[in-house]
């Protein structure tokens, strides 16, 4: 959800941290390879490619981003 999304992202950038945000995975991959995240935090149901897809595709890679930090979220009590 857009609000949710800038409410985590106003929320880090308020104790300091860099945030750049995407509302698709299909948009925060061109966003990833411009600059090695230091951790990436997703939701797992996205618009297109989901979270776990997004996941799946980075950890196909042979390059930093195999091994950044991922941190799911997830409004569904059961996973």
């Amino acid at each position: 959800e857009p609000e949710i999304l800038r409410d985590i992202a106003d929320e880090l950038a308020d104790h300091g941290f860099i945030v750049d945000q995407a509302a698709s995975a299909e948009l925060a991959l061109p966003r990833i390879d411009s600059g090695t995240p230091d951790l990436i935090i997703c939701d797992m149901q996205m618009p297109g490619m989901n979270g776990l897809q997004l996941l799946e595709k980075l950890r196909a890679r042979s390059d930093a981003m195999a091994t950044v930090p991922f941190v799911f979220l997830t409004a569904f009590g059961d996973r």
